[in-house]
């Protein structure tokens, strides 16, 4: 599959958000938290598929989760950050 750059750091955060949702589903009474930061999730390919978006806007989506899931917003931009395929 050949995408851009900036799509493949996209695709990267959105995955690593999701990652994220399923370790916290894993644990004991997180059903709540989990939907809300679904809620975020759900947004984000949508800004992907929508041209007149920017990344921008993408990492804004990413920086407004941070309040209330600190540690799903820093791995999501750490790993839009470092880009494709550079490994754990």
């Amino acid at each position: 599959m050949n995408t851009t750059p900036e799509m493949q750091k996209c695709l990267l955060a959105l995955n690593a958000v999701l990652v994220m949702a399923r370790n916290m589903a894993l644990e004991d009474g997180c059903s709540e938290r989990v939907t809300r930061l679904l809620d975020h999730a759900e947004l984000m390919p949508i800004l992907l598929a929508d041209p007149s978006k920017t990344e921008a806007e993408l990492l804004e989506l990413l920086r407004a989760i941070s309040p209330e899931f600190p540690l799903v917003s820093e791995y999501a931009l750490d790993k839009y950050g470092r880009g494709w395929f550079t490994g754990p």
